[in-house]
């Protein structure tokens, strides 16, 4: 979705669920509010009810009560777009009192019960829009009041200011065709600290220890990760033959439409627990006409983004790279599709040898790691595979300062202090 159509669109839905609360509507008390029609809403007293803009108070000459809406969008972190959603309530001084008979046992003021009731329908949200349908808005995180602040704007009205904050995608992750997140989206130390991995409300990623890994076996495992985690490059002889151009299909395509069918609860639960994937169907949002993967049961969607998000936490929890390999023409491609066709058959009637096994034998046998056979089946995959990593950086940066200044050897100067630092980061 483009940036400044999420300026609209969350506009729009905030404003359809006030005007469909009726307990906000009374108590904006517009003089034009009908108690005894149970289908009034906001929308039947016009335009001087809620405005999508800043509206300014001194325009206004009735002793009313109004909101305002305004979205804004700021840069966070050189990688996201934060958009800030702002509330006004504007009061005339001689609308503020509520009337004890219209509600019983509230005490408070127009502005501060509106405040309350925008309060608990909008803070801690997750998502806002239609339960029943695809025309919804899936947050990044949470929707969070951030300030709600009181003033005085003129001699006539008073205000309460009502600040929420959510994450929303970036130009590059609204882009069609093959797209990339790479070290954009989770912080890597909690990764690293192997626990569980919030993606939004009813998706987590549990990072499994290498017992869990053994237990429910290797060679199915990762089979498991690459369904989440492969690109049309991975996949150019498979697509060809489907009649698809593998430089052509999205990450997220490929996915909904292909590496996602057969995946049941009992495949995933070592990844997403009770999560069951192939309850989702493939639909389209009636606000964007963006394709979506909607579970028809609890209402859950997986957008491109939030699958990009699944996508490259895998990749940082297994220390994979994706795969960004692209012909320069098409004789290129046919080369390379073939290549990949022949090295297929090559390896098809293979015996499948694990990627594991000598990684932690090497490992429990090395002075540098501090975990015992016994020990290392507790570590999480993330742990396991960067110790590995980390070791061997270690020890080589070891060997060549060792070499530099036995005079004999290298000459450090003509050494990247990447690779002298073992302490930076790891390849």
């Amino acid at each position: 979705m483009a940036n400044s159509s999420y300026i609209t669109l969350l506009k729009r839905l905030v404003k359809n669920e006030i005007v469909n609360d009726k307990l906000i509507v009374k108590t904006l008390g517009s003089p034009n509010y009908d108690s005894s029609d149970l289908d009034f809403s906001a929308e039947d007293v016009g335009e001087n009810c809620i405005f999508t803009w800043n509206q300014n108070p001194s325009t206004i000459k009735e002793e009313i009560t109004f909101l305002t809406l305004q979205v804004h969008i700021t840069a966070y972190r050189e990688k996201w777009v934060k958009p800030t959603l702002e509330i006004w309530i504007y009061s005339n001084n001689g609308h503020m009192n509520l009337k004890s008979s219209d509600f019983p046992g509230i005490s408070a003021n127009r502005n501060d019960y509106l405040s309350q009731l925008l309060d608990d329908k909008f803070n801690g949200r997750s998502s806002l829009g239609g339960v029943n349908d695809v025309d919804k808005l899936n947050l990044m995180g949470e929707l969070k009041l951030m300030s709600n602040i009181e003033g005085v704007y003129n001699q006539d009205f008073v205000y309460r200011r009502m600040i929420f904050e959510t994450r929303d995608i970036n130009n590059s992750m609204c882009n069609r065709g093959v797209m990339s997140i790479e070290g954009v989206i989770y912080d890597e130390l909690q990764i690293y600290r192997g626990g569980n991995l919030f993606i939004k409300d009813g998706i987590i990623i549990h990072q499994p220890t290498l017992d869990e890994i053994c237990t429910y076996g290797e060679k199915e495992y990762w089979s498991l990760i690459y369904s989440f985690v492969s690109t049309g490059a991975d996949l150019k002889f498979q697509l060809y033959d489907l009649g698809i151009d593998y430089t052509a299909i999205g990450d997220f395509e490929l996915f909904y439409s292909i590496l996602c069918r057969g995946l049941d609860k009992n495949k995933t639960s070592i990844i997403f627990g009770d999560l069951d994937f192939s309850h989702f169907k493939v639909g389209q949002r009636i606000d964007t006409d963006d394709i979506v993967l909607y579970d028809p049961e609890t209402s859950m969607i997986i957008d491109e983004y939030t699958y990009l998000v699944i996508a490259d936490v895998l990749r940082k929890m297994h220390d994979l790279k994706r795969n960004n390999q692209n012909p320069g023409n098409e004789t290129t491609k046919q080369i390379l599709i073939e290549d990949a066709r022949a090295e297929f058959e090559r390896n098809k009637n293979k015996e499948y040898r694990s990627q594991l096994k000598n990684l932690i034998s090497a490992m429990v046998n090395c002075e540098g790691f501090k975990y015992s056979h016994t020990d290392v089946w507790h570590m999480s995959i993330t742990a396991f595979l960067d110790s590995v990593k980390r070791i061997s950086k270690i020890k080589n940066a070891g060997l060549l300062l060792q070499s530099g200044y036995s005079g004999y050897g290298i000459n450090l100067q003509d050494i990247s202090n990447d690779k002298l630092d073992w302490l930076g980061e790891l390849d």
